[in-house]
C-alpha cells in the first residue's frame, strides 16, 4: 500500500462515522507518518507519549489530548467498529445494519467465516460484490479487534423493534438530518425498499422505482412529518420496554 492509500485508511478509520479521534487531524497524521510512528494502521494504538513528545511540531498539551482521544475510541460501538474497518461499498448504513444484524463481534466473524455467510446474505443492500469485499477483509476485522473492544448491542436493546425506513425524494430538511432522527430511535436506514422494510418515506420527486417497490411489498408509505411523530412514538415505547 503507496503512502497516500495509507494515509487515507488511516483517515477513515478514525473518522467521525468510524472510530471518531477527533483530536487526530490531516496534520498530525502527516507528522506522525514522516516521523516514522506510523508504520501501520494499528500503530495509533500503540503510541506512546512520551516517544511523542519528542516531536518539535507537537506540544506536550496536544500530545496528551491525543492520546487521551486516542484511548477513549479503544471502545466504540460494534457499527463503527466495522465502518472504520473501510471495507469497499460497505457504508455507513450498510454496518449500522450489519451490527443489528449480530449485535456481537464473535457472531459476525462466525458468519464470515462461514463459506455461504447466510446472515450477511439476508442483511438488505449486501451483493455477492460486497460480501467478497468483506470475506476479503476478514484478517483487518480480526487484527483491529486486537486493539479495540467494539460494544455489543446489549440484549435488553435487542428485544427493541428496529424499524427500518427507507427515504426517498426531495424533503423540507437533509435527507441526512432524517436519518440522524431514525437512528436515534434505535431504527435502521437502508437504501432500497425490500419485503423488510416497515416505512417508506416520500417526498417530491420520488424515485418511481421504490415507489412500486413499496407497493409491492405493502410498505406502509408516509410524509416526513408523520415520520416525525411515528419515530416520537417508537422512543416513547423503547423508554418503556426499558
Amino acid at each position: 500500500m503507496d503512502s497516500a492509500n495509507f494515509i487515507n485508511k488511516i483517515k477513515h478509520m478514525i473518522g467521525e462515522k468510524g472510530l471518531n479521534i477527533k483530536k487526530l487531524d490531516d496534520e498530525t497524521i502527516n507528522i506522525l507518518f514522516e516521523n516514522g510512528f506510523l508504520n501501520n494502521v494499528y500503530d495509533i494504538f500503540l503510541l506512546k507519549k512520551e516517544e511523542v513528545y519528542k516531536i518539535d511540531s507537537l506540544t506536550k498539551e496536544y500530545v496528551d489530548e491525543l492520546i487521551e482521544s486516542i484511548n477513549k475510541a479503544k471502545n466504540c460501538s460494534l457499527e463503527k467498529f466495522i465502518y472504520a474497518c473501510s471495507i469497499p461499498k460497505v457504508t455507513e448504513k450498510k454496518a449500522i445494519a450489519m451490527a443489528h444484524t449480530f449485535l456481537n463481534f464473535t457472531d459476525l466473524v462466525i458468519d464470515i467465516n462461514n463459506n455461504n455467510c447466510d446472515r450477511l446474505k439476508r442483511i438488505d443492500g449486501i451483493s455477492e460484490e460486497i460480501l467478497e469485499s468483506i470475506k476479503k477483509n476478514k484478517v483487518f476485522l480480526v487484527n483491529l479487534f486486537m486493539y479495540v473492544n467494539p460494544i455489543s448491542i446489549d440484549e435488553k436493546n435487542a428485544n427493541i423493534k428496529r424499524y427500518k425506513f427507507c427515504i426517498t425524494g426531495v424533503l423540507n430538511k437533509d435527507t441526512s438530518y432524517y436519518e440522524e432522527m431514525i437512528k436515534e430511535a434505535s431504527c435502521i436506514v437502508v437504501d432500497n425498499v425490500t419485503q423488510d422494510v416497515d416505512y417508506l418515506v416520500f417526498g417530491d420527486l420520488a424515485n418511481a422505482i421504490k415507489m412500486m417497490d413499496a407497493k409491492k411489498y405493502n410498505t406502509r408509505l408516509i410524509s416526513e412529518r408523520q415520520l416525525v411523530d411515528i419515530l416520537k412514538d417508537i422512543k416513547e415505547n423503547n423508554k418503556m420496554k426499558n
